[in-house]
């Protein structure tokens, strides 16, 4: 190993097999090369603490993600680990953490390509959840019958507290970013009579211009196209796109809420797209490259929607309405259309699929409670509109085994123990007896503390290096370095430095930008939306969340989450950092 290290400090290429002959003997024959892969004729190190290596001739990082692949259980069996995830509890609790780099120490190099991982990105499960995820995700189940959500007081009680009602029968599918993206242009392309889409930010690159070609073809077809956004984000960087979409007919507003005196800093954060009524897609995509294109292991953003057909649609529709008449003055009609989804939701009342008068039966019943009861909250700005923190704060109560959740952002810890993010944050940090509930969460680290500001740097930095451009390329790296350090060190510093002191939480941070919002409380209750677990979220932004109770939907979360977690490093290390 020294000689490797030698070797390294005096920058000489080392051939492909030779590398992969050290990752092998490293990892008990778990890293393999892939077959037929366009792997690179050799490495290079990169001078830097800890040490890597890069593919010679230089090329982008993300070409190398599929050179080589990793083999759980060679590696289980080479360890002796229970499970994958207690396995890096080990592996990086051995190792020192260099508080400046904001990185653990390394055994031996890895590929740069891999960050902070000791291995290349699993892209694929292939292997029961329990391998990965020990008994997170085991086959048992906790029994939890008789949770508190399956009482119907407890429903009601939110109802009453949150201005939101459980509808049943939804048809939910979760979507990763490029399936998403995927269908949101099949959503626009068959709108015959409305399209009502809001994100806090439509960008002009290549996948949103096609979004944009689609919904003027629309207008211009006589659909009612309406596009929403984020008043700070469209002065500043869509403005073009939003000035090009009003040319071809769609209708565009924008909200101006963060620089008014009666909400600063509050931000059109929630995501939806509703299609004839009938349809929604909502989550944490804005529409940009960075989010339709991304894998999760491509260097560019990890996202979650939800796609949903059913009775909550007609909340979403309402909720856009809402919005759209608050900050547009282009409203002529709406009334009617409000009037409309009010007489649809009575409908759905009296067709047993929404409402307080059906919880007693739904919730009696072991099969109905599990497909598709759900609640959609729309928050808006008015404080009485704040649903989606008590709702996380009612299950947190109510969970009595385990919490997952995954959260981009969670700087904000010290806050008045009276507001909502103040109790939330007490409900995890404070719980630590032995039989309180397990809590894991999962947000970012150094690869994706700097969220799209990261991802630009490191895209551009090497399309500039690889055309010849060392001197620009060179700066965009140093500054992404010193951008990724320093909102590391605003994340560990913050939340996790405090919920890490209770012996029940488990903190993760994903190797590249993680932008998931997702909650699963005790492998039954699931949330998927815009909502962080920050303040401005909390009690501020306009925000959108599902929560439901469905087995298919619980499944595909444990599923996307176990995808995450194997790719990602706990906050444990051998010196406390």
């Amino acid at each position: 190993m020294i000689a490797w290290f030698l070797g390294m400090a005096l920058a000489q290429p080392v051939p492909f097999d030779e590398v992969a002959e050290t990752l092998a003997a490293q990892t008990g024959g778990a890293i393999v090369p892939v077959q037929g892969a366009d792997a690179p004729e050799g490495f290079e190190a990169v001078h830097s603490s800890p040490p890597a290596w890069e593919a010679h001739p230089a090329r982008a990082p993300w070409d190398d993600q599929g050179v080589f692949a990793f083999d759980v259980e060679a590696w289980l069996a080479h360890t002796g680990d229970p499970d994958f995830m207690a396995s890096k509890r080990r592996f990086y609790g051995e190792l020192d953490f260099l508080t400046y780099e904001q990185v653990h120490e390394r055994p031996w190099p890895y590929l740069a390509a891999w960050q902070e991982l000791f291995h290349p990105p699993i892209q694929s499960l292939d292997l029961p959840l329990e391998v990965y995820t020990g008994d997170l995700f085991g086959p048992e189940r906790p029994n939890v019958d008789d949770a508190a959500w399956f009482e119907p007081a407890f429903q009601e009680r939110l109802d009453a507290s949150t201005q939101t009602e459980l509808t049943q029968g939804n048809d939910l599918t979760l979507l990763d970013s490029d399936h998403a993206f995927r269908e949101k242009l099949r959503m626009v392309k068959a709108a015959k009579e409305s399209l009502y889409v809001s994100v806090m930010f439509f960008g002009c690159d290549e996948t949103s211009d096609e979004l944009a070609e689609a919904m003027k073809e629309r207008a211009a077809a006589g659909v009612d196209v309406r596009l929403l956004t984020e008043g700070v984000y469209r002065r500043s960087l869509g403005e073009r796109c939003a000035d090009r979409m009003i040319m071809g007919g769609v209708k565009v507003a924008s909200a101006g809420a963060a620089l008014s005196r009666s909400a600063p800093e509050a931000v059109l954060h929630y995501k939806v797209w509703i299609r004839d009524g009938e349809e929604l897609i909502e989550g944490g995509t804005n529409i940009l490259d960075y989010e339709n294109k991304g894998t999760g292991y491509n260097f560019l953003d990890r996202d979650t929607d939800l796609h949903i057909t059913g009775p909550m649609v007609a909340d979403a529709e309402e909720g856009f309405l809402l919005a759209w008449d608050r900050w547009s003055k282009d409203t002529e009609g709406d009334e009617a259309r409000l009037e409309a989804i009010a007489a649809k939701k009575e409908q759905q009342r009296r067709d047993g699929v929404r409402g307080a008068a059906n919880y007693g039966t739904w919730l009696s019943d072991p099969e109905q409670r599990m497909d598709g009861v759900c609640r959609l909250a729309m928050q808006s700005l008015m404080i009485e509109r704040h649903a989606i923190a008590p709702i996380i704060e009612a299950h947190l109560e109510a969970t009595r085994h385990q919490v997952v959740m995954v959260s981009p952002a969670m700087f904000d810890y010290e806050h008045d123990p009276d507001d909502q993010i103040g109790r939330l944050m007490h409900l995890v940090q404070g719980r630590t007896a032995a039989d309180d509930p397990r809590v894991v969460i999962l947000s970012n680290g150094r690869g994706g503390a700097s969220g799209e500001l990261g991802i630009w740097l490191i895209r551009h930095g090497w399309n500039n290096r690889l055309a010849g451009r060392t001197v620009w390329s060179d700066t965009l790296f140093q500054f992404m370095e010193m951008t990724r350090r320093r909102a590391s060190l605003r994340n560990r510093a913050g939340a996790m430095s405090v919920l890490d002191k209770n012996p029940n939480v488990e903190i993760w941070n994903y190797f590249q930008h993680l932008h998931t919002k997702t909650w699963l409380f005790d492998r039954q209750v699931t949330v998927v939306g815009s909502w962080n677990l920050d303040l401005n979220s909390a009690d501020k932004n306009y925000e959108n969340a599902a929560v439901c109770m469905d087995a298919d939907l619980r499944d595909a979360i444990e599923r996307d989450f176990t995808d995450a977690i194997v790719n990602s490093i706990p906050v444990t290390s051998a010196n406390g950092q």
